[in-house]
């Protein structure tokens, strides 16, 4: 299935996305189970250091993993060579992308952010004035105050961030898979690419990808929780199979999305 010259249509995407997704699993089903090994092995030694310094450390590669096993469903859906050393190079780029678009997103809400903060304390009458600048607990309380005084405000100004978190994020969608199939970091110079489709992409987002991250997110803690009643050994077995489908299902639909809404957006000769 191609995308219509200058469309993304929702649900085209979607399926075609599903399809790519459904060719690439069995190939990087192995790869994916070998990181969510490594990834609770890595939680696992960060834990049992502590406070120490190697702790930090060893949690920055957890971001490393994913990336590599995202780098290479976008690889396999778009056809390109995807042997261990065009995996690294492909993750080495979209690192750098997503190093890239993750700054832009921060920098654009610690902005956006300030008067929205404002709003909801002003509008739940809280004076922020009287909290003292080092005292993060009284800060704290000051937030929760706020929240319990005007839910629905909070609701509204949390919809609407996020929704912009959305919209922006849909433009530089296809910065990733641009950088894997290039093999150089690629950011804002998709941005005109996806011109017309933010809203699109940010449906076909909503349906397909949203429900999966949402799914592990709120799932897996659930069930880690009553399985380590249980048994700590059935937990842990556990813990590795919830990272690997996470890998596979949530991360592997998003590459294979994005993937697929690159080869039809980009422009000619590219």
């Amino acid at each position: 299935m191609t995308i219509p010259a200058g469309k993304a249509p929702i649900l085209q995407s979607v399926r075609a996305a599903i399809a790519l997704w459904r060719a690439a699993v069995p190939r990087l089903l192995p790869l994916c189970a070998a990181a969510g090994a490594l990834i609770v092995l890595v939680q696992l030694l960060a834990q049992a250091g502590g406070t120490g310094a190697a702790a930090p450390l060893l949690l920055v590669l957890l971001p490393l993993i994913v990336t590599f096993v995202y780098a290479s469903f976008l690889r396999h859906a778009l056809e390109l060579p995807s042997d261990l050393a065009a995996r690294a190079r492909a993750a080495v780029s979209v690192a750098g992308a997503m190093a890239v678009v993750g700054g832009f997103l921060f920098l654009v809400f610690l902005v956006a952010g300030m008067p929205g903060a404002n709003i909801f304390l002003t509008g739940a009458g809280v004076d922020i004035a009287s909290v003292p600048e080092d005292d993060v607990e009284a800060a704290m309380r000051v937030m929760e105050q706020a929240l319990y005084a005007n839910p629905l405000l909070a609701a509204l100004i949390f919809g609407f961030y996020t929704a912009l978190w959305f919209f922006l994020s849909s433009r530089l969608y296809v910065a990733a898979p641009a950088s894997a199939a290039e093999n150089r970091v690629r950011s804002f110079e998709t941005w005109s690419w996806t011109k017309d489709n933010m809203l699109r992409i940010t449906a076909a987002r909503v349906i397909l990808v949203v429900p999966a991250f949402l799914f592990f997110n709120l799932l897996g803690p659930r069930v880690l929780m009553t399985l380590a009643d249980v048994s700590p050994a059935l937990a842990l077995a556990a813990q590795v199979v919830i990272e690997t489908a996470a890998l596979a299902v949530a991360w592997g639909l998003e590459a294979c999305l994005s993937a697929y809404l690159y080869k039809g957006l980009r422009p000619p000769g590219r």
